[in-house]
């Protein structure tokens, strides 16, 4: 049946991605847990700078203990390591595909809801260092390669 099923998915910008998955966490997170997992392992560090090159340089986020630092492929995969996808949407293109979507599934409008507390922040401000982003780039350097996206967010 998974294997005849029509299988997609919709991704987001690995750079836009870490960014938001931190805020999300430091705000609170879905639930107690995600609260406590801030508090014990990331409330140190003041800055997502701080946060990148001194704590998740050094971890595999695969195994760090957090879902929402592990890269998108690895939610992907089949157990033969394969992207058994039949269709990958990117978040930033999910309004012009989301008609095709919708005629194939069925469904509502699409209605956009952020867990996140605050204002729309622009995630390229959180890049405040060249250390920042090579290290970013090289933690999910599968994700923004496999899922083409763009080597280095575009920081102008």
């Amino acid at each position: 049946t998974y294997r005849k099923a029509w299988k997609f998915t919709i991704t987001r910008d690995p750079w836009e991605r870490i960014v938001s998955a931190w805020r999300f966490l430091k705000a609170g997170g879905f639930h107690k847990n995600d609260e406590k997992y801030f508090l014990e392992n990331l409330s140190q560090y003041a800055s997502f700078d701080h946060f990148v090159n001194d704590w998740l340089v050094y971890q595999d986020p695969n195994e760090c203990g957090c879902a929402h630092f592990k890269t998108q492929l690895h939610y992907l995969r089949n157990l033969r390591g394969e992207v058994a996808m039949d269709s990958i949407i990117k978040l930033s293109d999910l309004s012009d595909e989301y008609p095709e979507l919708r005629n194939r599934l069925g469904g509502d409008e699409l209605k956009v809801h952020n867990k996140t507390e605050g204002e729309d922040i622009d995630y390229r401000k959180f890049y405040n260092s060249n250390e920042t982003l090579k290290n970013i780039s090289t933690i999910y350097a599968e994700d923004i390669q496999e899922l083409s996206y763009a080597p280095n967010p575009n920081l102008g």
